[in-house]
C-alpha cells in the first residue's frame, strides 16, 4: 500500500518534459544574459573561484543540448554571430569568454576594411 502511494506521489511530482525544456531554455538564456552584461574581470573572477565555476558548469551542462548545435554567440566580440558548437564542451566560445586577452589583442590589431 505504501509503495503504491509513494509511486503515485513520485509520478505526480516529476516535472513534465515541457517544464524541463522551459527550465533548460531559461537557464541558457540567463547564462547568455550574464555573458553579455558582466565585465571580463567579473567573469574571470567567477572562473577562478572553482566551487562556483563548477556549480555553474554543471548547471549549464544539464541545460545544454548534446551534440553539435547552431547557436548565437552570447558575449565577446563575436556576440550575435551564429556558430556550430557542442555546448557540452564549447561553452566558452558560446559565452564569449574564451581567451579574452586574445580577443583584446585582435581588437587592437585588426581594423575594419574601409
Amino acid at each position: 500500500m505504501v509503495d503504491r502511494y509513494l509511486s503515485v506521489y513520485w509520478d505526480s511530482t516529476k516535472p513534465s518534459t515541457k517544464v524541463k525544456s522551459q527550465m533548460r531554455k531559461f537557464t541558457l538564456n540567463l547564462a547568455a544574459f550574464f555573458a553579455r552584461i558582466l565585465p571580463n574581470s567579473v567573469k574571470r573572477a567567477i572562473y577562478k573561484f572553482k566551487p562556483l565555476a563548477r556549480f555553474i558548469r554543471r548547471g549549464l551542462n544539464r541545460a545544454a543540448p548534446v551534440g553539435l548545435t547552431q547557436v548565437k554567440v552570447a558575449g565577446g566580440d563575436l556576440a550575435g554571430f551564429s556558430i556550430l558548437l557542442d555546448m557540452q564542451i564549447d561553452k566558452d566560445y558560446w559565452l564569449g569568454t574564451y581567451e579574452p586577452e586574445l580577443q583584446a589583442a585582435l581588437r587592437e590589431l585588426v581594423r575594419p576594411v574601409q
